[in-house]
């Protein structure tokens, strides 16, 4: 076992037993056990973890990390999971920088001009460009923002960027974002008749910095890819734009997030090695 082994596709009641047997072994002593949200976590993680670490892909997404470092209250098990409008104080979690892995990503400068090199070939700068992305998203943004607060239980997961974005549209506007969430959440919208006033209202209120914070990763990516997609004919898709941010995504980027330090921090108060210095 060790050097950082990877498991996933294992319900939390394995994970759990897995965590409990390791510990047991006295040449486990100083191991620490990682619990993330899914495979590209896992992706992201296995190169950056030292061979003192076990690696788990949570049963259940952010639910499931919570879920399984509960299980323990030990320091040897740790969670690092999106932030998602939900960063509870908890001893043992720990959140990536902004609002998801994704936007850590992004929000490096070197990381994200790699990406528009291979992928976009407008005439927008790479830095405007990632603003332009993260401002024109800001009443996706904000009706996210606002489901969570008033857990309305609006199903986000089918909203298409390429129904919401006309193929000249600069800005997702929210009657187009209505009638495109409209298609899954028809009962719940219709008993919020002050949706539209109450997005238009916490978007136009939103500053760069708090849009930057709360803007998801995955509506950034698929709007990047929106937006690559307008100037070439062969196309891009998620998964090709997460794999090369991951890529692009260098040690000394990692080393400046605040997400970097917490961990840091935590090894060295407790002598561990689960990132390298």
């Amino acid at each position: 076992m060790g050097a950082n082994s990877i498991r996933s596709n294992l319900d939390m009641n394995a994970i759990v037993s897995e965590i409990r047997l390791l510990m047991a072994v006295p040449d486990n002593l100083n191991q620490v056990f990682v619990v993330v949200e899914g495979e590209d976590d896992i992706r992201f993680w296995r190169k950056r973890l030292t061979k003192h670490t076990e690696l788990y892909e949570s049963f259940s997404g952010k639910v499931g990390v919570f879920s399984i470092v509960d299980n323990f209250h030990s320091e040897k098990v740790i969670g690092i999971c999106d932030a998602d409008y939900d960063t509870r104080d908890h001893e043992h979690i720990f959140y990536y920088d902004y609002s998801s892995l994704e936007m850590m990503l992004i929000m490096s400068n070197a990381a994200f001009e790699a990406i528009c090199a291979e992928y976009y070939f407008g005439n927008i700068q790479s830095i405007q460009l990632r603003e332009k992305v993260i401002s024109d998203l800001k009443r996706l943004t904000a009706s996210r923002m606002l489901n969570h607060e008033n857990r309305w239980g609006i199903i986000f997961e089918r909203f298409s960027m390429n129904n919401a974005f006309g193929r000249h549209t600069s800005e997702l506007s929210t009657s187009i974002l209505v009638e495109a969430l409209k298609k899954n959440n028809k009962d719940i919208l219709e008993h919020i008749p002050n949706f539209v006033d109450l997005v238009n209202s916490k978007a136009d209120t939103m500053n760069i910095e708090e849009l930057i914070n709360n803007t998801q990763g995955h509506d950034a990516i698929r709007y990047f890819q929106y937006l690559c997609n307008l100037y070439t004919s062969k196309g891009c898709n998620e998964a090709e734009i997460s794999h090369s941010l991951r890529c692009a995504y260098r040690v000394e980027d990692f080393r400046c997030t605040g997400l970097y330090q917490n961990i840091y921090t935590y090894q060295n108060n407790l002598s561990f090695s689960i990132i390298e210095p």
